[in-house]
């Protein structure tokens, strides 16, 4: 447990809730993202079995809206309240470790999953590999150009959070606050690693979606605990992820003969008798 000192009482007590603000923003991101594609209500299934969005989106959506919109006018206090206690060296290199579960951690996961997917033969598997690193290159393209048209001050080059002058972020790194690409990536590996994999095997292990959604989670709190980036921006972020990754899983899994997945899943390289090589695809299941 971290404790903080203050030297008067008021301004302990504003700093407390501040920085309670903060987890309880980050604890609303857990629960908007952890809803795997199994835990869809039958009513879900049945309606939504051919539609891009469903019901439990729109709950999602309101989740996530709800704690940016709580979080936006206390963003420059939470982040206050973190600039008047420096953390030391200790601190610093876990938040970089966290930081690193989501750059490179998001793709190497994706491309790992994806890798051993191929060399065991396993679609299911490839498949899974496939969507993680589908979602987790979609959404950071997808981030990167919301940042450029946003352009929202980060907490280190602004003493508000109100800062914005857009399209700023694309000619300046200072101006890409909103919204956190680290949460992006992270929230869409986690959500196409469980979405996918309760596709492929539904009885899964229940630890996985908890493991995946707290290490999500840890990134976009230590992105604002850092001060990289204003508690809202990590919702944002999370935001962006989940509904990028669940889109691409669901539409994998109701085209499985796309172009992409008969290339990625189903495609073989080899050699003709004339020392060519040539793109096969095998047909599914063997």
């Amino acid at each position: 447990m971290i404790q903080f000192r203050a030297s008067s009482t008021q301004g302990s007590h504003a700093r407390s809730r501040a920085t309670r603000c903060a987890f309880l923003g980050a604890a609303f991101l857990c629960v908007a993202g952890a809803r795997p594609a199994s835990a869809q209500t039958a009513a879900d299934s049945a309606h939504g079995a051919n539609t891009v969005f469903r019901r439990s989106d729109l709950r999602a959506a309101l989740t996530f809206a709800a704690a940016g919109v709580a979080l936006l006018p206390l963003d420059t206090r939470i982040t206050s309240a973190l600039r008047a206690h420096p953390h030391g060296a200790g601190t610093t290199s876990f938040l970089n470790a966290v930081n690193h579960a989501a750059f490179p951690g998001a793709y190497v996961l994706g491309y790992s999953v994806y890798g051993l997917g191929l060399l065991s033969a396993s679609e299911s598997v490839t498949r899974v590999g496939l969507y993680t690193a589908t979602s987790v290159i979609a959404s950071s393209h997808l981030t990167d150009a919301l940042k450029g048209v946003v352009g929202r001050a980060r907490p280190w080059a602004a003493a508000k959070s109100d800062e914005f002058n857009a399209g700023r972020g694309f000619s300046s790194g200072d101006w890409t606050s909103f919204p956190s690409g680290h949460a992006t990536v992270a929230f869409a590996a986690a959500t196409a690693f469980v979405d996918g994999s309760r596709l492929a095997w539904p009885h899964e292990p229940r630890f996985v979606a908890p493991l995946a959604y707290g290490l999500a989670t840890s990134v976009a709190v230590a992105r604002v605990y850092g001060q990289a980036h204003w508690a809202s921006d990590v919702v944002a972020g999370a935001a962006v992820g989940t509904f990028t990754a669940r889109f691409i899983v669901r539409e994998g899994h109701k085209h499985p003969g796309n172009l992409l997945e008969k290339i990625a899943v189903h495609g073989a390289l080899g050699v003709d008798n004339r020392g060519r090589a040539m793109l096969g695809w095998r047909s599914q299941g063997q």
